[in-house]
C-alpha cells in the first residue's frame, strides 16, 4: 500500500521477533498528516484575527486599556480615597474623579476589557466563559453587597452619585456634581 513500509530485518522489529513481515505506517506520512491537520485547524481558528491586523491591534488595545484603567483606579483609591482595594482597608473618602466620573465601577470595567480581549485574542472558550462568569458575579455582588455598604459609609453623597453615574457601562460625558 502507498504510505506503508515493510520492515523486516533479521526477523525483528524494534528488537521484537516477528516471524512475518510487519507493515507499519511510515512515520513521516503520519507526521505530515498530523501537521496538515493541525495547520488546517490553526487557519480556521486564527484566520479571523491573524488575517486582520487591525482587529488584532484593537483587541490588544482593549487589554492594554483595561489594564491601564485598573491601574488608574487603584491609584485613585490610594491617593483620593485614602484606602485600598482590600476589604479590610477600603477608601475612607468617596472617589468621584477620573474614570469614576463616567462609570461607578471602572475597576470592574477594566478587568472585563482585559478578560474579553484575552478571550478574543486567544479565541478561547474557557477564557470567554471566565469573562462571562466574572461579569455575572459582579452584576449580582455589586448591587446586593457593595452598593448598600457604600450607601451606609458615604450616605447622600453616594446616593446622588449612584443616581447620575452608571454601574458598568460609561456615560458619554463626565458627571459633575451640581
Amino acid at each position: 500500500m502507498v504510505g506503508d513500509l515493510v520492515v523486516a530485518r533479521e526477523g525483528r522489529v524494534h528488537g521484537w521477533p516477528t516471524g512475518h513481515h510487519v507493515r507499519e505506517h511510515r512515520l513521516d506520512d503520519q507526521v505530515a498528516h498530523d501537521d496538515a491537520h493541525r495547520r488546517a485547524h490553526e487557519r480556521i481558528d486564527a484566520a479571523p484575527v491573524a488575517a486582520r491586523p487591525h482587529v488584532a491591534q484593537a483587541l490588544h488595545l482593549s487589554v492594554a486599556a483595561g489594564m491601564g484603567l485598573f491601574a488608574w483606579t487603584l491609584r485613585l483609591f490610594f491617593t483620593k480615597g485614602r484606602g485600598t482595594l482590600a476589604p479590610w482597608d477600603p477608601p475612607t473618602r468617596l472617589v468621584v474623579q477620573g474614570p469614576y466620573r463616567y462609570v461607578r465601577n471602572p475597576m470592574i470595567t477594566g478587568v472585563l476589557l482585559v478578560l474579553a480581549g484575552e478571550a478574543l485574542i486567544l479565541r478561547s472558550a474557557p477564557h470567554a466563559w471566565w469573562a462571562a462568569i466574572f461579569c455575572a458575579m459582579n452584576l449580582v455582588y455589586i448591587p446586593l453587597a457593595e452598593e448598600p455598604g457604600l450607601e451606609r459609609r458615604f450616605g447622600e453623597d453616594y446616593t446622588l452619585y449612584r443616581r447620575n453615574v452608571p454601574r458598568l457601562l460609561p456615560r458619554l460625558t463626565p458627571w459633575t456634581e451640581e
